[in-house]
């Protein structure tokens, strides 16, 4: 996952296509739509992004620059929620996110995700 990097998702387009993806991989997150959508809304959801066009099944379906994944983070940097489409994990994808958005924290996570979490160095809370 050289040549993609992280961004804010401020478009609908992608929040739709982002949440496509979610509901499609079966995840429970999508029953915390309104938590998601408003964290959309004040610019605390972000996502990775190619450079270039991408004919991978990595990539988002309707968006062939969009990676399905996501961390929402709340104002002190930790996060509240982080998503890895089934397809793209154990690619670097949360690292990444974990890494560029500097998060130090994670909230209540999943219980087959601290694993993840210890390897990253990031105390739960």
């Amino acid at each position: 996952m050289n040549d993609v990097s992280v961004f804010e998702v401020t478009s609908i387009d992608d929040f739709a296509n982002l949440y496509d993806e979610l509901v499609n991989d079966n995840s429970t997150y999508f029953y915390n739509i309104d938590f998601i959508y408003d964290s959309f809304k004040n610019g605390k959801m972000y996502s990775l992004k190619s450079n270039e066009v991408k004919d991978d099944n990595i990539f988002n379906k309707n968006n062939p620059y969009l990676v399905p994944c996501f961390c929402i983070i709340n104002s002190d940097n930790e996060c509240e929620i982080l998503w890895v489409h089934t397809r793209t994990r154990f690619k670097g994808c949360g690292r990444l996110l974990v890494k560029s958005l500097c998060i130090k924290f994670a909230k209540r996570p999943i219980g087959n995700s601290i694993t993840f979490w210890k390897k990253c160095s990031i105390d739960l809370i």
